[in-house]
């Protein structure tokens, strides 16, 4: 009812203004934007608003105001006419004689910038576009359309205001990851059973296994799958049996963000023409430059500096389109913190346990997790197990490990879907002198996902 209230108004003294005959009618200049930083409206104590130029498609504001609210430390030169913007490691220069110059300096290392439309003067205040500014030191920048207002996610003190301590997230990380080469096998059983109103009990069954040596930064493994489709091409051909059997193998080299996979049958399904043997290929080093992530992290190392990266990229690629977005943002960070930092553990003995308990009325929905450790404080295993038992859908699941051996266990059972789910995925690994590979073999026929998609 208030939006609309508004529109109407907006609407009312639109008509009043063109029926006026004002001296700024023509201009594309429009009053009562809002700015919005990490969920407060900024202030602009010096008289001057933000304005949106509707035929530039920008909103400007007042170069110190939005940088003091930053918290950057703004100072000018009278002598040069140059605006000077502090913040942290960074350095911002707008002289006011070149308007649609910007310089950035970190490091003793200084980069010219651009920006597309000139900054503008209003009474005696410069005005910049705030999108520009908010990006130079490395902001997520939305707009509200609704509501009229610029939406601006600073990581830099959203996450000041996310510390917490990671310790015990630290043992379990450490647990995870061996040192040297591991050469193992996994095996996963998946069996799923359905009963159809016309065609009755429907089973589908799938196992694999693969043999790998992996690293660090780097996975090698050859798979085989077996699956038994008959029970549902029967449904549609009758007596027709159909039960296949799939190999491949699977190169991952992490430190690169590069992935290869040969596997005939699913070639085949890409493209037709290609020959057996051929490497299907997939570069994603672009895509986790974007998502900012550091291909070194997809190791596991320290625990607090993982969860402020995945923070980060949250931040930084939340996509903003209300003013409402950063208080779901805080509701995600916040769930990720109290669940992993060290306040949510409770120390039993040798044992540190964090248990979460989301269980409504007519219902249960508990996850615990457990780390065991040894006199020392070293992890020596770890495992989580779930158990939910709500509107006749029931899922069980328990994982185990030691940082060599793995296994997990999952049964669903769905009363209005009358479906059974049972899935085993055991991982066993040895110390290795054998290195995994990291790039396709030499010779070896390969296809470019990246180019086919």
């Amino acid at each position: 009812m208030r939006k609309m209230l508004l529109r109407v108004l907006t609407l009312i003294l639109a008509v009043t203004l063109l029926a006026a005959p004002v001296a700024f009618a023509d201009t594309p200049e429009q009053q009562g934007v809002g700015i919005q930083l990490n969920g407060k409206l900024i202030d602009f104590p010096n008289g001057v608003l933000p304005v949106i130029d509707e035929n530039a498609g920008k909103v400007f504001v007042p170069f110190r105001d939005m940088f003091e609210a930053l918290g950057a430390e703004v100072s000018y030169n009278e002598a040069t006419r140059t605006a000077s913007a502090v913040l942290e490691d960074a350095k911002i220069d707008f002289n006011l004689d070149n308007s649609e110059i910007i310089n950035v300096t970190r490091g003793g290392v200084t980069k010219t910038l651009t920006m597309d439309v000139p900054a503008r003067s209003v009474n005696g205040r410069m005005l910049v576009p705030v999108r520009f500014i908010s990006e130079t030191v490395g902001a997520n920048v939305g707009w509200d359309e609704w509501e009229n207002t610029v939406v601006i996610f600073d990581a830099r003190t959203i996450l000041a205001s996310y510390t917490a301590e990671y310790t015990i997230l630290d043992k379990l990380l450490k647990l995870q990851a061996n040192s040297g080469n591991r050469a193992g096998k996994a095996i996963l059983d998946f069996d799923m059973t359905m009963n159809d109103t016309d065609y009755g009990e429907i089973k589908l069954p799938l196992d694999m296994t693969i043999d790998f040596v992996s690293s660090g930064v780097a996975f090698d493994g050859k798979f085989n799958i077996k699956t038994d489709l008959t029970d549902i091409v029967s449904s549609s051909v009758p007596g027709l049996s159909a039960k296949y059997e799939i190999n491949g193998e699977i190169i991952l080299n992490a430190q690169k963000g590069q992935f290869a996979i040969q596997c005939d049958t699913l070639s085949a399904m890409i493209d037709p023409s290609l020959k057996s043997g051929t490497w299907l290929t997939m570069d994603a080093s672009e895509l986790l430059a974007e998502l900012q992530v550091e291909n070194d992290t997809l190791q596991f190392g320290n625990a607090e500096e993982l969860i402020n990266q995945n923070f980060r990229s949250m931040i930084d690629n939340y996509y903003i389109t209300s003013v409402y977005d950063y208080e779901e943002l805080e509701g995600q960070l916040s769930a990720i913190r109290d669940l992993l930092s060290d306040e949510a553990f409770v120390k039993t003995g040798n044992d540190y346990v964090r248990t979460l308990d989301n269980s409504v009325d007519g219902g249960s929905d508990i996850v615990e997790i457990t780390l065991k450790t040894n006199n020392a404080g070293e992890a020596i295993s770890a495992s989580v197990s779930l158990g939910i038992n709500l509107d006749g859908t029931v899922i069980k699941m328990t994982s185990e490990t030691d940082g060599k051996d793995t296994k997990i266990d999952l049964s669903v059972s769905d009363e209005l879907m009358e479906m059974e789910l049972e899935v085993s995925f055991e991982i066993k690994t040895q110390g290795t002198t054998k290195s995994p590979r990291t790039k396709v073999p030499a010779g070896a026929a390969t296809f470019d996902l990246n180019g086919s998609m």
